[in-house]
């Protein structure tokens, strides 16, 4: 059957490059289902409803102030060790059209611990919704994308083997999610790990999953964490979302 040739476009490169890397890393999955009736009881009642992603990525946030582990990256040059940062930044993926095609770009959000959900949002939804000319970060994938594949994979190596400067390029933990089209991720890959994922909600319940490089971290870590995010959502951050609603 004779087809026809497709160059890869710009997200597409990008993308391959994000793979290359993420393959490398020994990501394993924890998952634990969470209640959150509490937290869509206090959405209902809020005006300025926050993003659901934004109260995953607070909420893991929070919890990395307080389990170092979350916060460190595995480094292989000069030689393999890890590298701990102060605080946490989130990777969320964002799916832009580029000259018409469907495309997945990352975009950071720095501390969002320290960020009010409100805060969160809406700079997920600029990333969403504003001109990709006015997204720096979105200007700074697109000119390495459409280097040469050499070039464009020797700065992806170095950017994630920076220990200083690698949170800043694609931060501490990764955040996805097919919720919003009623799907789950189920073997999600990333060169950033932690990586949290979850599902749609159903009848009062999430499935949230985490992807832990064992480099890094075992997986009694990762479930403790999952365990401390449940505490977070229906305590701390119910408990923002109501008093932002009164």
């Amino acid at each position: 059957m004779r087809g026809r040739t497709i160059r890869l476009s710009a997200p597409r490169r990008l993308m391959a490059e994000v793979m290359h890397f993420a393959r490398k890393v020994p990501g394993i999955s924890v998952e634990k289902r969470i209640d959150v009736t509490a937290l869509q009881a206090a959405l209902a009642k809020c005006h300025e409803r926050p993003r659901w992603t934004s109260i995953v990525a607070k909420a893991f946030a929070i919890a990395a102030t307080e389990m170092p582990e979350l916060r460190q990256a595995y480094l292989t040059l000069p030689v393999p060790h890890l590298y701990e940062y102060p605080s946490s930044s989130v990777s969320i993926a964002i799916e832009r059209i580029i000259d018409g095609e469907p495309a997945i770009l990352t975009f950071l959000i720095k501390d969002p611990a320290a960020l009010p959900l409100g805060e969160i949002s809406r700079q997920i939804d600029h990333a969403k919704t504003a001109p990709l000319s006015d997204i720096k970060q979105f200007r700074k994938l697109l000119r390495i994308a459409r280097l040469p594949r050499l070039l464009r994979r020797g700065l992806f190596s170095l950017g994630f083997n920076w220990g200083r400067q690698r949170a800043n390029y694609f931060g501490t933990f990764s955040l996805s999610s097919f919720g919003s089209f009623g799907a789950s991720g189920l073997t999600l890959l990333s060169p950033v790990t932690p990586l949290i994922h979850y599902g749609p909600i159903d009848n009062g319940w999430i499935d949230l999953r985490g992807v832990f490089d064992h480099r890094v971290m075992d997986g009694a870590c990762m479930a403790r964490t999952l365990v401390r995010i449940d505490e977070i959502l229906n305590g701390a951050l119910v408990r923002e979302i109501e008093k932002a609603g009164a």
